[in-house]
């Protein structure tokens, strides 16, 4: 609604005086006489106008802004021919001044707004102009009329009409409607309703193919490695999902309730491998996998099985994936395959790494490979055999040692003291303990950074044995880290070949190559080894039991066959070039034996005859 005030002004025209008519231009002029053109002047209000002479233009005029300009009463918009200039009349126009308001409703309902304008009037006057033979006219402001305030009964009739029902400000608007100035007030509110809150789904988990490549050191970069397979862990947060939330309602300026939005809602929908808890607040991971969304519905899965469906080659890269792994080809020369679950080899293993938390299984052959079956648990397996010989070792140094206490008191001598007859008895006595320390030692500076609470307390055991005191505290160390080691490793994870050649492969349980021939290999397993066929050359340690078809061959290099105090070895057929180790007690096979079990009893190895081992 719009409220106008305006005032009058009156307009008063220009007063018109002709000049002496002159012959008209179809009269030649008199001879020596020069044409002229006609010409219009304004001085002080009053229009002039000449004729031409002889072959002079006629005046013309040309109508501009702020003036109005009539010729024989008619207005004129175009440039005009002037033939008799008291038919030319020029009004200057008046603007009246305007002071009106509108008032608007928000689009929400819940805001009134007044505004108000204001514009003065204006008076014009035409200004004194030079006579020409074409004039332009244009008006000039001579004075202003100021606008009148706007009545405020004005605005509260249009309020009363539009059914304003909430309290308005009475002194916003008599401010607006006095002060004259241009202005947008609010002059009654309501309240808008509070907004609501969709519900939204936070996923915390990445769905790229691959996680982007770190080079922590620019000058070792593998071109093989491709960046891990994205995957997680089993217990890890994927999602989360917040429930929609409805606003409270609003007030309009009509006096109505005004009602929230209604709340979009999104739904967590999941699939294999994941668990909603928490009132289907919170997606968990229950399997180790590749997390996904699938189908229309963005349904969340974990996929626990990496498929590789052709070889591991410059086409995949090294595989680092936090879940099972099954490739149907071979793994090629200088390629890495880690998994955080089972890793089964349809082909062969070519000079290559396979490194898994879970059971690994090739199908093929492995040349020149290593394989690692239950990751980080396999040093536990190394460790827990070199703590086994120390518990058995450092009584026997602890007893060697009292034996020489006395001297020791009696020469009272720091060239002769603990730290040097320890040193002596582990140099004349005791080399294999001395061995084992040492390779303890070794290990412990790698162990440190892989924060589990097991193998940093192994790192932190302190192996220098400086006086007689610090091998009963060993001892005890060793006794109660076999404890806890034991726990560790109380999943178990195997490793199955058809045939080794060059390689090394360990696992936290069993060992077993069903194949023919285990050839100049390392293998290493937390509970046993079975090779369905030959044995020629490398090292077979085992925690409990190592049986085999054949050990050792006819001429051929040394095996090596080592199981704990209490383990067993058997096998269909041993050569003599068969070295067997119980503990610290060795036994090399003096000639060819069939049908053989070793054990150790009383602290001799003893080959017993058993008959013929099925596998």
């Amino acid at each position: 609604m719009i409220g106008k005030q305006s005032a009058r002004a009156e307009v008063v025209p220009l007063k018109t005086r002709s000049g002496k008519l002159e012959p008209t231009c179809d009269v030649r002029a008199a001879k020596g006489h020069q044409d002229k053109d006609g010409l219009i002047a304004i001085t002080n209000g009053v229009i002039s106008h000449t004729r031409p002479v002889g072959n002079g233009k006629w005046p013309v005029i040309v109508p501009g802004r702020n003036v109005s300009v009539y010729y024989d009463n008619e207005l004129v918009k175009q440039p005009t021919v002037i033939f008799d200039g008291r038919l030319l009349q020029i009004v200057p126009p008046h603007k009246d001044p305007v002071s009106e308001f509108k008032i608007r409703i928000s689009k929400n309902q819940t805001e009134v707004v007044l505004a108000v304008r204001f514009k003065p009037g204006k008076i014009y006057r035409v200004p004194d102009c030079m006579p020409a033979q074409r004039l332009r006219i244009e008006g000039q402001v001579a004075s202003e009329l100021p606008p009148c305030p706007i009545d405020e009964e004005l605005v509260y009739a249009e309020i009363r009409r539009l059914g304003i029902k909430v309290p308005i400000m009475r002194e916003v608007i008599q401010a607006a409607c006095q002060s004259c100035i241009d202005q947008d007030v609010v002059i009654a509110s309501g309240s808008p309703p509070s907004p609501s809150q969709d519900g939204r789904l936070d996923y915390v988990c990445s769905f790229e193919e691959r996680l982007p490549v770190e080079n922590k050191d620019s000058q070792r970069i593998d071109l093989y490695y491709k960046g891990a397979i994205n995957s997680v862990q089993a217990g890890s947060v994927l999602a989360y999902w917040t429930p929609p939330l409805p606003g409270k309602p609003g007030l309009s300026v009509f006096g109505e309730a005004i009602p929230p939005r209604d709340p979009k809602n999104k739904v967590l929908k999941v699939g294999q491998g994941v668990q909603l808890i928490d009132g289907g607040r919170i997606a968990v991971a229950t399997i180790d996998g590749r997390p996904c969304l699938t189908g229309y519905d963005l349904c969340l899965s974990v996929i626990p099985l990496l498929e590789i469906t052709g070889d591991v080659d410059l086409s995949t890269g090294h595989i680092d994936f936090n879940g099972d792994v099954l490739i149907r080809g071979n793994v090629n020369e200088g390629f890495k395959v880690h998994a955080g679950g089972r890793v089964e080899v349809l082909g062969d293993v070519y000079h290559a790494e396979i490194v898994s938390n879970s059971d690994i299984v090739v199908h093929g052959k492995v040349i020149g490979s290593r394989l690692i079956a239950g990751a980080d648990q396999t040093r536990l397996v190394q460790i827990n055999a070199i703590l086994a010989r120390l518990i058995i070792q450092l009584p026997e140094l602890a007893q060697a040692a009292q034996q020489l206490k006395p001297y020791v008191e009696r020469y009272n001598s720091s060239a002769y003291g603990e730290e040097y007859l320890i040193r002596l008895l582990l140099d004349m006595k005791f080399a294999s303990l001395d061995k084992s320390l040492k390779t303890l030692e070794q290990l412990k500076g790698s162990l440190i950074d892989m924060g589990d609470p097991v193998l940093y307390r192994i790192a932190s055991l302190e192996c220098k044995l400086d006086s007689f005191s610090q091998i009963d505290e060993l001892y005890d160390e060793c006794i109660s880290l076999q404890e806890e080691i034991k726990a560790e490793l109380a999943t178990e994870a195997d490793v199955e070949v058809n045939y080794c050649q060059n390689s090394e492969i360990e696992a936290t349980g069993k060992v077993m190559v069903t194949g023919e021939l285990v050839y100049n290999s390392k293998l290493a397993a937390g509970d046993s080894i079975w090779v369905q066929g030959e044995c020629r050359g490398g090292t077979l340690t085992a925690q409990r039991k190592i049986a085999a078809h054949v050990l050792g061959c006819a001429g051929g290099a040394l095996t090596h066959i080592k199981v704990n105090a209490d383990g067993a070895v058997k096998a269909d057929l041993v050569h003599s070039n068969v070295n067997v180790q119980f503990g610290i007690y060795t036994y090399p096979v003096p000639y060819t034996m069939s049908q053989v079990e070793f054990t150790l009893r009383d602290e001799e190895i003893v080959a017993n005859c058993t008959t013929k081992l099925s596998f």
